[in-house]
């Protein structure tokens, strides 16, 4: 009896075996619908389990942290679906780009900048889903997705994390946009975001040069947030995340630094690359030309400018560019540069090595930054550049003079007293994390 339950087992398993596999390779849509079943269903047990409360805002954390910004999930459709994709019907035909502070935007296709307009009307209405107005393929349009999120640091509502269907011919005929807690109540998250913003940029204004603004947002930025790799990554990559939260990663704080330069009417790029992991910075234009700034690895136990207006002489060392950012403009001025306060500009700060790098000193410089003359750095017997490491460097006779013209004190009396910064924690709703079949994308250095 019990070898014959037992046939009957088999021959019933095999049967459906059988029928599921039919089903697979001859009932058009059923591969789509089963891939997206198991891709909510997997989305649902990581939101259970891998998800944070911070300041009262939930986002998720782990492993999927460490991806690139602007990581995308996506999905296969099958063509006999198409005509039952949901449409926001927001075209972004209407949306004007501003050239002079979007880069990102010039280095895509036609087509590439239509539907970058399509993705930022819907941001703008909280629009979450919608149909291309082009046709792109799936590469065309994560760089799309990559030039909004490097041109628009204001949409802090938004994750950069994102969904998409694509046809067996990599068309992508779908986008899926996720937005952060902070989008619950815009209205008041955008009123504690702009009081930042205007108290620093009220600061800056009264100062004479762009390099005395830029240092002053350099250092009122870097009081007022702190790196927190435990900070919620939905919110983390955000420009909220440093000015309001004041707990944030590279992606914070890049963001702040170059919303806030770029209505100081000063060119500042948001770029991605790698620097011992994904990792973001700026870049800002001066009188003499472009310079790489780092607030991420400046943010010691005082304000260092270790890597503050570093040529690319000096910053490839550490640091290298990669996708739309490798368009940006190269960075070869040296009139801000000064390697008194940046000798160790060419080297990973020891809590961003890998553990067995970390070793020896590498807090770099903590003085004001001068301009001065370029200095040679230190060479080993190889002919191989090796700056110099000292305890606390020292400013004396050899040091780099900074012209009195164009050195005005922009000590710490300058920033605003970070007691009177406005200050929160975002909103306070703290809504359950939705499932959504994509990982949440981002970059803690």
């Amino acid at each position: 009896m019990k070898s014959m339950k037992r046939g009957a087992a088999v021959l019933l398993s095999g049967a459906f075996a059988l029928a599921v596999l039919c089903l697979w390779l001859y009932v058009p849509g059923f591969q789509a619908g089963v891939t997206e079943l198991y891709t909510s269903i997997a989305g649902y047990f990581t939101d259970m389990f891998d998800t944070e409360t911070v300041d009262g805002i939930s986002g998720e954390t782990g492993s999927d942290a460490e991806m690139p910004s602007g990581g995308g999930t996506g999905t296969p459709i099958d063509s006999g679906d198409l005509d039952t994709l949901e449409d926001s019907d927001i075209t972004g035909e209407d949306y004007v780009v501003d050239t002079s502070r979007c880069p990102y935007y010039s280095f895509l296709t036609e087509d590439g900048q239509s539907v970058y307009q399509q993705v930022c009307a819907n941001i703008e209405a909280l629009e979450t889903t919608f149909v291309p107005t082009a046709e792109i393929s799936v590469s065309q349009m994560q760089d799309v997705m990559e030039a909004v999120f490097g041109d628009h640091p204001e949409y802090f509502w938004i994750e950069t994390s994102y969904g998409y269907r694509y046809t067996s011919e990599e068309i992508c005929v779908q986008l899926v946009l996720y937005f952060n807690s902070a989008s619950e109540d815009l209205e008041s998250a955008r009123a504690q975001f702009d009081a930042v913003v205007d108290e620093i940029i009220s600061g800056a204004e009264s100062l004479d040069s762009d390099y005395e603004k830029e240092k002053y947002v350099h250092d009122a930025i870097l009081e007022i947030a702190e790196y927190d790799e435990s900070v919620s990554d939905s919110l983390s990559q955000s420009a909220y995340s440093a000015l309001v939260m004041g707990r944030t990663v590279c992606a914070g704080y890049a963001r702040a630094f170059q919303y806030i330069m770029t209505e100081l009417g000063i060119e500042t790029f948001y770029v991605t690359g790698y620097a011992s992991a994904d990792h973001a910075w700026n870049i800002v234009g001066l009188s003499d030309g472009y310079y790489n700034v780092d607030l991420t690895w400046d943010d010691s136990v005082t304000v260092a400018y270790t890597y503050f207006n570093i040529p690319d002489s000096v910053f490839s060392q550490t640091h290298t560019r990669t996708g739309l950012s490798t368009q940006l403009p190269a960075c070869t001025a040296t009139e801000y540069y000064n390697p008194e306060t940046s000798q160790d500009a060419g080297q990973v700060p020891e809590r961003f090595r890998p553990e067995d790098q970390s070793s020896g000193d590498s807090s770099g410089g903590t003085q004001e930054p001068q301009m001065g003359e370029i200095l040679e750095p230190d060479t080993d017997e190889g002919g191989t550049s090796q700056p110099s490491q000292p305890d606390t460097p020292d400013t004396d006779a050899s040091a780099p003079s900074q012209p009195e013209s164009q050195a005005p004190d922009t000590g710490q009396n300058n920033l605003p007293d970070s007691g009177s910064m406005p200050s929160g924690t975002g909103p306070t709703a703290s809504p359950e994390t939705e499932g959504r079949g994509g990982s949440s994308a981002g970059m803690k250095r």
